[in-house]
């Protein structure tokens, strides 16, 4: 974050006892960061926008709503739109930016380190159809105000107005799998949707819930799982069968068992990416190993063979064997 925005204080409003002088110097920093960005919007041959508010409490947020409506009657449209660092609270200032957002053709919104809530969110059902426009949504690493069940039943409620969606990214957010498969479950209706991400999630880890759920996606291409923890033995068998999925990524899952491993790649004909990177190994089974060597449609595997006392080496170490076998012949 620093190396993008530069020093943390920088991040921060200036506390009262702040050298006058200081407060003087920061304001007419903050004006000019204000100007550059009201500049760039303004400017039709930029087509990616950054969004970063410090101060709600002026007119920062107005100007950046006058000049999104002015990009918007110059049919100006952008392919992408990150808000950064922001506590983006349920007032009016903040829906009225949201409103002017999602009313501008932008095909990528992404909400960067953000505190969010599920009030905030009823902004997208009131902007409707606008969030058509939108094929791909982010929330990384954002702060939810309030509790994340109510959070995610609201996120999942306003889902369907992004009726051209192709992409989901999660990161970060704190979802567990009750959670989560309601998410994927509104997903269900998008048929444009290819891609769903759900990294860094620690408080996923079971995953028999979330497996069915996915199972339910038929037009996925791509689902990553990566940095969770996940027990992954519900989500390998379920997408064993799985009719359109390409790319299966689960860095860092929990134990992953030999026999699920050569169902998923005896069963399935259409993956062509499966990233393990990170995921110990519980058993050695030679019929993985078998299921493997007979698999014509993985392009890229991507295990890892060191293990410690507790996980088996000697799986991931034959089953790397078998795939650079594969890839020299």
């Amino acid at each position: 974050t620093q190396s993008t925005w530069g020093p943390r204080s920088k991040m921060f409003k200036l506390s009262k006892c702040t050298h006058p002088k200081q407060s003087d110097a920061s304001a007419e920093q903050e004006r000019d960061r204000i100007n550059i960005m009201v500049t760039q919007i303004l400017d039709p041959t930029v087509r990616d926008i950054s969004i970063f508010i410090e101060n709600e409490d002026n007119d920062d947020i107005a100007r950046i709503c006058d000049a999104l409506q002015k990009r918007k009657e110059m049919n100006g449209r952008l392919s992408s739109m990150t808000i950064k660092l922001a506590a983006v609270r349920a007032t009016d200032r903040w829906k009225l930016l949201l409103c002017s957002v999602v009313s501008i053709p932008v095909e990528k919104l992404v909400f960067d380190f953000c505190t969010l809530s599920a009030a905030l969110l009823d902004v997208f059902a009131e902007a409707g159809a606008h969030c058509a426009s939108v094929s791909v949504l982010g929330l990384v690493h954002c702060t939810i105000d309030g509790d994340i069940c109510h959070f995610t039943e609201r996120l999942a409620s306003v889902l369907p107005f992004f009726s051209s969606l192709t992409a989901l990214k999660l990161e970060g957010i704190q979802v567990n799998q009750h959670a989560a498969a309601t998410i994927v479950n509104a997903l269900k209706p998008l048929s444009s949707l290819t891609a769903l991400q759900i990294n860094d999630s620690w408080e996923l880890q079971e995953s028999s819930i979330l497996a069915s759920a996915v199972a339910g996606l038929v037009q996925l291409h791509s689902l990553s799982i990566d940095n969770c923890g996940v027990w992954p033995a519900p989500l390998l068998n379920s997408i064993s069968t799985h009719p359109s999925l390409r790319l299966l990524s689960l860095r860092r899952a929990h134990f992953i068992y030999s026999a699920d491993f050569a169902q998923l790649v005896s069963a399935n004909n259409t993956l062509e990416v499966l990233d393990l990177t990170g995921c110990p190994w519980r058993d050695y089974d030679v019929a993985a190993v078998t299921a493997l060597s007979m698999n014509t449609t993985l392009k890229e595997l991507r295990i890892s063979a060191e293990q410690d006392d507790t996980t088996s080496s000697e799986m991931p170490k034959a089953l790397q064997q078998v795939w650079t076998s594969k890839l020299t012949h």
